[in-house]
């Protein structure tokens, strides 16, 4: 069949659409793009609709035959793409711009609230800003028999499960994010025990860095919210410290931490810590959140 383009109508018919759908088929995408621009953009719209809905129907087809591994496939290739290509502030890039530092020196607070996607931390970025002063003051904690620490044990109620720990929860979200099934399992047992966890953490499969580096700000905060919002006595905890920025003193953690003990007098200014204190920022800030004031 063959159709000339000058007699087409503005609605077309089912056959006239298929017979413009062998150009968008050929593997030359000049020959599309002539007759792209040959049709009316009414007529476009409506070859357009007809190929996307072609393509979800083989989309459900093939999702509906797939295995289960097959369809975990996917998903963790798409997971990658994502992280790859459609780049937005980790948890990471918010250190960098209230410090200054990084790929975000100099950027002023203006530029930071015209720039996608960084503007959506805005608020975050401003109350962190908000309290880093001169005039600073500090909570130190150290330990996993510390209420903060993410080893200390408590109940925390999620996926209709309870876990022992906000570590316990933690790994068991991060084996999810990657749809590790095996180690979900074994992590919703009470099995499971603090001395376990270093080591399934290492060994989530299908692990990949970019994807984890994307998610776990967001995962993090999750897991403490939960954490201080179920149990009274850790909330009162937290709220004891207000007025206060929260500061892990974990000398080999300079990452959560910063890289100092409690009895390291450089400890006692932002200017020489050692580490980003990641984790004790969250907690001030999801403290500051919870509380309505710093």
């Amino acid at each position: 069949m063959e159709i000339n383009l000058k007699l087409l109508g503005e609605e077309l018919s089912i056959e006239e659409i298929i017979y413009l759908c062998q150009y968008y088929d050929n593997p030359d995408w000049r020959v599309w793009g002539n007759i792209s621009n040959s049709i009316s953009d009414n007529q476009l719209d409506q070859v357009l609709n007809f190929i996307s809905e072609r393509e979800l129907k083989k989309q459900k087809a093939w999702f509906d035959s797939a295995t289960q591994d097959e369809k975990d496939g996917l998903f963790r290739s798409s997971a990658i793409f994502n992280a790859r290509d459609h780049w937005f502030a980790t948890i990471f890039d918010v250190y960098e711009v209230v410090n200054n530092t990084g790929d975000f020196a100099n950027w002023g607070i203006d530029k930071i609230r015209n720039s996608s996607p960084i503007n959506y931390a805005i608020e975050e970025i401003e109350m962190r800003l908000s309290y880093m002063k001169e005039e600073e003051h500090f909570y130190f904690c150290s330990g996993s028999k510390h209420p903060f620490s993410m080893c200390f044990p408590v109940e925390i109620k999620a996926h209709d499960t309870v876990f022992k720990s906000a570590l316990h929860y933690l790994v068991y979200e991060k084996a999810c994010l990657f749809l590790d099934r095996d180690n979900m399992d074994s992590l919703l047992s009470d099995k499971i025990v603090l001395q376990d966890l270093p080591r399934i953490n290492k060994q989530i499969k299908y692990y990949n860095k970019i994807v984890w580096n994307m998610e776990v700000g967001g995962t993090l905060r999750k897991v403490l919210i939960a954490k201080f919002t179920q149990n009274e006595e850790l909330k009162t905890a937290l709220f004891n410290t207000k007025g206060k920025t929260i500061v892990l003193a974990d000398v080999n953690d300079n990452r959560w931490g910063v890289g100092l003990t409690e009895n390291d007098l450089r400890i006692l200014k932002r200017a020489t810590w050692q580490g980003k204190n990641l984790l004790g920022e969250l907690l001030t800030v999801i403290r500051f959140e919870m509380m309505g004031e710093y």
